[in-house]
């Protein structure tokens, strides 16, 4: 039986999506071993909780709530969606101030661990086991999607496996199984332009919302869907559609979560703008988008030497779209193609400009799908490319990345990284 008999059924994707979100689990496993000499989970059968229920979040270490890093995969910003979901946002005080949000944590998005509280409540699973449930789910399910019939069609058999291969090796991918929101907004946006491209604009209206209520710069995922939609109704209408508007009524559904938890606080703290109160105030004189880097020579030539050495995977995130953009154009519609052009476009550019040098930017570019559909394409047209391309992936994966993050930037035993840009101690 030949691989491309095999490669469309059920059981092999299924098979596929699982080996690809265990090879992540195991490498944190391995790297956790190696690096560091603890196991998986460091502190078992622990509870996870505040000595202080208004404990500031960004206090000396060790940072409560304790045993908040005893898994491998619980380190930096973990946290705090950790800690929302212990003692949910009752260390917020109601008309605070935008460092008081800060304090209590609001500098990052509450929204998956306010959920995975619920669940905490409900069941008694520990929270950071249920945070890393919903990215390990969603991180099988984004794999599945790669190679569903959709994609398939659009983008063929060995390109869609191609971009899931190049999707989970790239430098950032095991942000996947970490307790933070990466996977689960990642899925919601993948099956919107799933429903996208299947005509079912409602549906992925509400999905590409559902990703903002999780993440703030996802409403880049809605910037992308409002442009496919207007492209679809203006085609619509150009051929004669009796309803060529129905693409536009799913607009305004793409930024529901976004509204949602702007309502949220507004009820629970009397701010419906805290989130971003507490990221001007965390941000301080750095906070705002500064466009004039995208102009200036050595803001990019010094990302090749930054921390986790991000101007490799972007300026090599670029070369990959340049070689493949052509022929990746041939096969997609253009609403499909305004959308993730325009959502890559926003979830990159956007946080570039944000971001106080390139920390995280790796993180951001995972976010990118057009990133990986246009590395399917190199794998079809230059194969030895593509093979160039997920080396230096996976070199980064595990040599810079990885380490990085569950050493929390020790440079001592993450030799490889580049210039400090900043680390925590790590206490488990």
């Amino acid at each position: 039986m030949k691989l491309a008999d095999v490669a469309p059924k059920r059981w092999f994707r299924v098979a596929v999506a699982a080996a690809l979100v265990i090879g992540h689990l195991l490498a944190f496993t391995v790297a956790g071993h190696a690096r560091l000499g603890l196991p998986f989970n460091s502190a078992p059968g622990q509870e996870i909780y505040y000595s202080d229920p208004d404990a500031p979040s960004l206090g000396p270490a060790p940072r409560q709530p304790y045993h908040w890093s005893r898994l491998i995969v619980s380190r930096w910003d973990a946290q705090h969606y950790i800690g929302f979901a212990v003692r949910g946002l009752t260390a917020c005080p109601k008309g605070g101030t935008g460092q008081q949000f800060v304090s209590c944590g609001l500098a990052w998005m509450p929204t998956l661990g306010l959920i995975a509280g619920a669940v905490n409540d409900a069941t008694g699973a520990p929270p950071d086991y249920v945070l890393l449930l919903f990215s390990v789910l969603a991180a099988f399910v984004i794999n599945l999607l790669w190679t569903s019939r959709t994609l398939v069609k659009r983008l063929g058999l060995f390109e869609a496996y191609a971009a899931l291969v190049a999707f989970n090796l790239f430098g950032s991918a095991f942000y996947l199984v970490t307790p933070y929101n990466e996977a689960c907004v990642f899925a919601c946006m993948l099956g919107g332009y799933i429903c996208l491209a299947n005509g079912q604009w409602l549906r992925a209206g509400v999905l590409i919302g559902a990703s903002t209520a999780l993440r703030p710069t996802a409403v880049g995922f809605a910037a992308g869907f409002g442009c496919a939609a207007l492209l679809a109704a203006w085609q619509a209408r150009k051929a004669g559609t009796a309803r060529w508007w129905r693409p536009l009524v799913a607009i305004p559904l793409a930024g529901w979560g976004q509204l949602f938890m702007m309502a949220v606080f507004a009820i629970m703290l009397g701010d419906p703008k805290a989130y971003v109160h507490a990221q001007l105030a965390f941000g301080g004189q750095n906070s705002g988008l500064h466009y004039h880097r995208f102009f200036e020579a050595p803001f990019y030539l010094l990302s090749f030497t930054s921390q986790h050495m991000d101007g490799v995977l972007l300026f090599g995130s670029l070369a990959v779209i340049a070689v493949a953009a052509r022929d990746l154009a041939k096969k997609l519609p253009r609403p499909e193609l305004a959308f993730l052009a325009v959502a890559s476009a926003a979830m990159a550019l956007l946080p570039l400009a944000a971001l106080w040098g390139y920390w995280g930017m790796n993180r951001y570019l995972l976010m990118c799908p057009i990133i990986f559909m246009a590395a399917g394409e190199l794998a079809r047209r230059r194969r030895a490319l593509f093979v160039l391309w997920l080396v230096a992936c996976v070199a980064i994966y595990w040599h810079v990345e990885l380490c990085s993050y569950i050493t929390q930037g020790n440079p001592e035993i993450c030799p490889c990284l580049g210039r400090m840009q900043f680390s925590l101690p790590f206490t488990s």
